[in-house]
């Protein structure tokens, strides 16, 4: 793995693991919100033969830049494309968990050149309904929100990995903490989704709470030709409770098998 930083100009720079080498073949993974690229690192070990990989920070989290606004998720979008571009990517297969589902989304519908294929995780194409109670709470503490919330999204971690979770989550400004909970009130996907015509696999880890099966099973019926696959042994982060197979089912969407 190497961490690189990229600049976007703006005075924004965007923080970004690579595994592997970047070619014509290559995965951009996005992070949810309360995360950072670090969430998708046990996946990026299991890469399909001839693939690389790069984990990115969304602007406001982990190590990227945290301005006072600019959060709104089609700019999040388009961030991640520049990005993708200056690291010298031609095409990508785009994987997004949670609300870097929807980022990913938006990436299909304004860049459909660069998105081969879709992999949306434990994310819908509406905000989850706790959303709004999130934005309360983060007005008064959002450190404790932070808090909270990530450990609300596993089942089975030790402390040490709970405690290196709540690190990077707490990375986030306060501005970022209210700018995109309420970037993501404000996405306007469901009308949109017509728009995405790459192939597109959906994965939902079981036991999720934050997300429920309904609700991607309803994109699943949105986007058409999708795919839905269900993770066991996992909450609202499949790709790290349940590496084995989610690793299994998104190499097999990627190699085509």
């Amino acid at each position: 793995m190497k961490g690189v930083y990229v600049d976007i100009g703006g005075n924004t720079k965007l923080y970004c693991r690579i595994y592997g080498t970047l070619g014509a073949e290559s995965i951009v993974l996005l992070h949810g919100w309360a995360g950072s690229s670090l969430i998708l690192e046990r996946y990026a070990k299991l890469l399909p033969k001839g693939f690389g990989a790069v984990a990115f920070d969304l602007k406001g989290f982990g190590n990227s830049s945290k301005p006072e606004n600019g959060y709104g998720l089609p700019t999040l979008a388009d961030e991640v494309y520049r990005a993708a571009k200056k690291l010298g990517l031609k095409h990508a297969i785009v994987v997004g968990h949670s609300m870097g589902g929807q980022v990913a989304m938006y990436m299909a519908i304004r860049h459909k050149r660069f998105v081969n294929k879709l992999v949306v995780v434990d994310s819908a194409e509406k905000p989850s309904r706790l959303v709004p109670l999130w934005v309360k709470e983060a007005n008064r503490d959002y450190k404790s929100l932070v808090i909270r919330v990530v450990a609300s999204l596993f089942d089975s971690i030790s402390k040490k990995e709970l405690d290196r979770f709540t690190h990077e989550g707490l990375k986030m400004s306060k501005s970022s903490v209210i700018g995109t909970l309420r970037a993501i009130m404000r996405i306007r996907l469901e009308g949109r989704l017509k728009e995405i015509g790459c192939s597109t696999l959906l994965i939902f880890g079981v036991h999720d709470k934050n997300r429920s099966i309904s609700e991607l099973r309803g994109l699943n019926k949105k986007l058409k030709g999708s795919k839905l696959v269900i993770i066991k042994k996992s909450k609202h982060c499949p790709m790290y409770e349940n590496t084995k197979s989610f690793s299994h089912y998104l190499n097999k969407f990627i190699t085509n098998q």
